[in-house]
């Protein structure tokens, strides 16, 4: 599958268990939501698009909640 605006990333044993971690550091997460934070911290990412307030226990990631203006 490949598309010219998207990339696909698939989890490897390693990146699982960091996920893993990040689930048992931060309760309120889901499975999801820590590989969206193990992808957010190894992309090298700055900026999080989300609704879910709950990434703000995170104190790495800067959520964005609404669309900001250039």
């Amino acid at each position: 599958m490949r598309y010219p605006n998207f990339e696909i990333y698939y989890n490897t044993e390693e990146s699982f268990k960091e996920v893993q971690n990040v689930f048992k550091l931060y309760k309120k997460f889901s499975l999801v939501d820590s590989t969206i934070v193990i992808l957010y911290e190894n992309k090298g990412c700055n900026i999080l698009f989300s609704t879910d307030s709950d990434y703000n226990h995170c104190p790495f990631i800067n959520r964005l909640e609404f669309p900001i203006e250039f």
